[in-house]
Order: C-alpha cells, then sequence, then structure tokens
C-alpha cells in the first residue's frame, strides 16, 4: 500500500475508531505534516510502528519535530531509548532545552551517554542549564566535562551559577581554573563573593579576583578579605587608597599560595604555568608601580646615609 491510499482511509475514520493498519507494508512515506496528523490518530502500537518508520526511513528531522514524536513514547524507557538510539545514528542535534526534557525519563547512565553525544555535536547550553545538570547528576566525570565544554564554548554564567557550580564540583584545581576563565572573560566577583568562595578556591587565585575590582575597597572589605586572600595585597591596596587599615602591620612572609598567576592561558587550560603572561589590570599595574617607588626611596635613602 502507498502513503496516499493509507492516509486518503484515515479521513473515513474516527479518533479512537483507527483499526490496525499493515503499516510495515507501507512503500513510502508522506509529508511531515501528514505523518504527525497520523502519528496523533493512530493507536499506541501502529503509531510506535510508524515513529520507527520514520526513524528508520531518516525522514529528516529538526530537534524539536523529533521531541514530538519521543514525547508520544516518553513513558516507557526502553522505548524511549531505542527513539534516541536512532535519533543520534542521525545525528539530530538537541537542544539544552531537549535535553532538560529528556533527563526524567531514561536512566542516569543513559543520560550521560546523551549528553557526551550532544557535546560531541556542539549542543548549546545556557549557564542555567549547565547548572541543572551537574545538579541533577551524581557523576563527578561527567559535571566537570560538561563545566570544561561549557568554558570552552565561553558560556555566559553569573557569579552565583560560579559559585553554585564550585561547591558541587568541590575540587580547588578545577575551580581555580573555572575562576580565572571567568575573569579573563571580563567577570568581576564583588569581596563578599570572593569571600564565599574561600574554601572552594585556591588564596592565589581569590588574589587575583582581587585585582579586577576597579571601584575603591572600604575598610570593612579589607578587613574581610584580611584572612582570604594576599595581605601583601590588601597593604599596598591600603596603602594606594591611603584607607590606614592597616598601617600597623608588619610586612609579611607568605607561601607559593600568595604568588601571582604568571601564565593565564596554562592556568585556565591547567597545564604547568610558565610563558606569556596576563595583561595587568588596575591593581596588579599598582603593585608593578608601587614596587618601582619603593625601590627608588630605598634607594633614595641609601644615598642620603652615604652623604
Amino acid at each position: 500500500m502507498d502513503w496516499q491510499t493509507f492516509y486518503r482511509r484515515m479521513d473515513k475514520w474516527y479518533d479512537g475508531v483507527i483499526p490496525s493498519v499493515g503499516l510495515s507494508e507501507l512503500s513510502d512515506l508522506g509529508s511531515k505534516a501528514e505523518l504527525f496528523d497520523a502519528l496523533e490518530n493512530l493507536s499506541y502500537e501502529d503509531g510506535l510502528t510508524l515513529a520507527n518508520m520514520i526513524l528508520d526511513r531518516h525522514v529528516p528531522l529538526e530537534s524539536n519535530e523529533f521531541m514530538e514524536i519521543f514525547d508520544l513514547f516518553v513513558d516507557d524507557e526502553e522505548t524511549a531509548k531505542t527513539l534516541l538510539e536512532k535519533a543520534m545514528a542521525d545525528q539530530i542535534l538537541f537542544t539544552g532545552e531537549d535535553l532538560e526534557e529528556i533527563s526524567g525519563s531514561v536512566s542516569e547512565d543513559y543520560y550521560i551517554k546523551l549528553l557526551r553525544y550532544s557535546i560531541e555535536q556542539g549542543t548549546a547550553f545556557s549557564g542555567a542549564q549547565i547548572l541543572e545538570i551537574i545538579s541533577y547528576l551524581d557523576d563527578e566525570q561527567m559535571n566537570k566535562e560538561i563545566v570544561e565544554y561549557a568554558m570552552a564554548k565561553n558560556v555566559a554564567f553569573s557569579t552565583d551559577d560560579i559559585y553554585e557550580i564550585c561547591c558541587a564540583l568541590d575540587d580547588i584545581p578545577f575551580n581555580d581554573r573555572l575562576i580565572l576563565h571567568s575573569l579573563q572573560r571580563g567577570m568581576v566577583f564583588s569581596p563578599d563573593e570572593i569571600c564565599d568562595l574561600e574554601g572552594e578556591v585556591s588564596k592565589r587565585v581569590l588574589t587575583e579576583a582581587v585585582k579586577h575590582i576597579s571601584r575603591r575597597l572600604t575598610e570593612d572589605e579589607l578587613y574581610d578579605l584580611e584572612d582570604v586572600v594576599s595581605k601583601r595585597l590588601l597593604m599596598q591596596i591600603d596603602k594606594q587608597q591611603h584607607t590606614h587599615a592597616f598601617d600597623d602591620w608588619d610586612v609579611v612572609d607568605e607561601d607559593d599560595e600568595d604568588e601571582p598567576v604568571d601564565d593565564w592561558e596554562a592556568a585556565v587550560s591547567g597545564a604547568s604555568t610558565s610563558g606569556k603572561k596576563k595583561k595587568k589590570g588596575f591593581f596588579s599595574s599598582f603593585l608593578a608601580a608601587n614596587a618601582i617607588v619603593d625601590d627608588l626611596e630605598k634607594r633614595k635613602n641609601r644615598r642620603s646615609k652615604d652623604k
């Protein structure tokens, strides 16, 4: 039987009384509009047969069209997985919204497989969708993979998103890379947000975050940051701003965590740090200039003593 003969007969059938037909014997398929009309009116079994025929015969489908089919048979996980396998074989590109919808219909292991397929296909995710995925999954490796992908695609996160992701991942070296990536893209964390990240991000990287704040820091903010970032940096900011919050502090010996991040590209990628240096921000430039001034003052004092 050809499609047109089958479809003409459908006009004579009423909802709920469409008889079982030999769909597998159809020699061809109709337009998308006719196919979806038939899917809505056939019995569950015949509808599933037609859905598989649509996919097996590689009818070109957009993701939203596939999801219309998927929604009709989503209650049975094995059926849903069979349809998804065929969709992946046809390289249908799912959206972030599609994946959110699918997540509740398959096991976590299968959902991870679908996520990896979507990453390979270049699916676009929003920051909120990435956060939703991380909240849903218990798989630490997959969560890191999806965040890596988001970083590579420059997905826009809010500072609140970044905080939630850092808490969920609970991996300081990885979180350091995420913060540095965000700073590279122009994100600015407030002093309160930097304090909140203590314990989730290294002191060294939180110090870099302070350097990206372009406004004047209040005395209270400097005090709040005292145990969170480099004390040397806070003393220098205090001196530059004439806040006089730390006038009674001695110069402190600091450990390796207080060393600045020199090679940002390597730090963000997780490679060893050497090579290109990041363009200096406001406080970074000040620190360099201040060191020169201090050196000149010391030389002047030595010359005065010599005289």
